[in-house]
């Protein structure tokens, strides 16, 4: 599953650790927040939307299998094309 949270920083070309230092957190709390693995505070949640200009919502950042992106797939041909 791609959060909307990691779809938003790789949109943008940002670290993980940029990121994380930029709101005060460590890097592996932030990877567990941004993958979904745990669920970051509410107050987490805002100081990471306003780092981001509130382009992404705290409540993306707090359910974000409510607004997960389907996971890309290849192509149909590129699927027959490996497989063969």
């Amino acid at each position: 599953m791609i959060t909307p949270l990691q779809a938003h920083r790789e949109k943008l070309g940002q670290r993980q650790r940029h990121v994380a230092v930029a709101v005060g957190i460590d890097p592996s709390h932030y990877r567990r927040v941004e993958l979904a693995l745990v669920q970051a505070s509410p107050e987490l949640a805002n100081r990471i939307a306003k780092y981001f200009g509130n382009a992404i919502t705290r409540d993306q950042i707090l359910y974000p299998q409510d607004y997960a992106a389907a996971p890309l797939r290849a192509p149909r041909a590129r699927q027959l094309q490996a497989a063969g």
